[in-house]
C-alpha cells in the first residue's frame, strides 16, 4: 500500500496486546510512512548546505532551522559606519568604514563590500555634513555616490548647502538592484567649495541587505555606466 503522507496523514488504530492479530501489513504501511518522511526531508534536514553566499550551517534541529529561516538570520547584511571623516574639499574622498554589524564577512580587506551570493540588494548610504561658516558663505555643493565595482553608475545624490538647510545637511541613496556574486561596493562623499583650508567634517553610514537571492543576472539588464555615443 502506498503511503499517506506528505499528501495526508494517516490515521491509525491502536493495538492491543494479547488481542488483536498483527498482520506484516502493520509493519509494511508503517514502514511505508517513516520511508515517505524521510525521502520529503532529505538526509540530514537540520543542515542547510546552500545558504545565502554557498554558506552550511548546522542547526542542531530541524526545527530551528525552521525557525531560524522564519526569522531571517541567514540573510547576509552589512552595516558600516565613518565618523567625524575631514574631508580634501573638491575631490572624492573614499570612506573607510567601522564595520559596525558583518556576520556574513562582506568587508574585504581594501575596505569594500563585496556581495556574497546573486541576489536583489537593498543598498543605502547616508552623510551626514557639519555646515561651517565658509561652506554656508559659499554655498557648497555636496555630493555623495555608490560605485559599482568602481564605477559612478549613477548612484548619488547633491545638496547645495544654503541657510534652509545647514542645519540639516545630509545626502541619501537608497535603492535595490540586482547584483551578481563577487560585485564590489564603495562609497565617496565630497564637498566642493572655494575657502581657505579647515575642517569639513562628515558622518557617513551605509547598509547593505540581500532581499532575496536569484540563480543568474541578466548581464544586458545589469546597472552601469551609460555606453559613449
Amino acid at each position: 500500500m502506498s503511503a499517506t503522507y506528505p499528501a495526508g496523514i494517516r490515521t491509525w488504530t491502536t493495538k492491543r496486546g494479547w488481542y488483536h492479530i498483527l498482520w506484516a501489513s502493520h509493519m509494511n504501511d508503517m514502514q511505508d510512512e517513516i520511508h515517505a518522511t524521510q525521502v520529503v526531508l532529505g538526509l540530514n534536514p537540520h543542515i542547510s548546505y546552500n545558504n545565502p553566499g554557498g554558506i552550511i550551517r548546522q542547526y542542531d534541529t530541524f526545527a530551528n532551522r525552521l525557525t531560524q529561516h522564519a526569522r531571517g538570520t541567514d540573510i547576509p547584511v552589512y552595516r558600516g559606519r565613518a565618523m567625524n571623516v575631514n574631508l580634501i574639499p573638491n575631490t572624492w574622498n573614499t570612506i573607510n568604514f567601522e564595520h559596525r554589524t558583518d556576520p556574513f564577512h562582506l568587508a574585504e580587506s581594501d575596505g569594500s563590500i563585496r556581495l556574497n551570493t546573486h541576489g536583489m540588494w537593498l543598498l543605502a548610504a547616508r552623510a551626514e555634513y557639519r555646515a561651517t561658516g565658509h561652506s554656508l558663505q559659499k554655498q557648497a555643493g555636496r555630493r555623495m555616490r555608490i560605485l559599482v565595482d568602481g564605477q559612478d553608475v549613477g548612484l548619488s545624490d547633491y545638496t547645495g548647502e544654503t541657510s534652509k538647510n545647514s542645519f540639516a545637511l545630509h545626502n541619501h541613496v537608497t535603492w535595490p538592484e540586482i547584483f551578481p556574486l563577487g560585485t564590489k561596493l564603495r562609497v565617496q562623499v565630497r564637498t566642493d567649495i572655494d575657502a581657505p583650508p579647515h575642517d569639513l567634517l562628515v558622518n557617513v553610514t551605509f547598509r547593505v541587505s540581500l532581499m532575496r537571492t536569484v540563480d543568474t543576472v541578466v548581464e544586458a539588464g545589469r546597472i552601469r555606466l551609460a555606453e559613449a555615443a
